[in-house]
């Protein structure tokens, strides 16, 4: 008869043997990269992937400023909704002004 296990331990010992198969089979594919020299091919695609990356970058860099000048010309939520600052022509003149600089 097998003793009782607790949840904690049935998950410890699968985490464990998990693990074991991660290790396994990266070892496995690290041997056959390496005797099939695959380093001369991975280096063609390094290029694309450093260029895939960078404009991922500067597309979310773009979307990050689109977003801050829309929001400049945004009426803030104030407590008061006809207070001064929050009549067009100072909206209109900060998004303005949130564009030159």
């Amino acid at each position: 008869m097998l003793p009782s296990l607790t949840l904690s331990t049935m998950c410890t010992l699968i985490q464990l043997a998990w693990a074991g198969w991660v290790c396994t089979w990266t070892t496995l594919l690290l041997f056959l990269l390496a005797i099939f020299n695959a380093c001369a091919i991975i280096s063609r695609f390094t290029r694309i992937a450093g260029e895939t990356f960078g404009m991922l970058i500067s597309v979310l860099f773009i979307q990050e400023a689109i977003k801050g000048l829309v929001s400049e010309f945004k009426a803030l939520k104030s407590v008061e909704p006809n207070s001064p600052k929050d009549q067009f022509q100072w909206l209109y003149t900060n998004g303005l002004l949130g564009i030159i600089f």
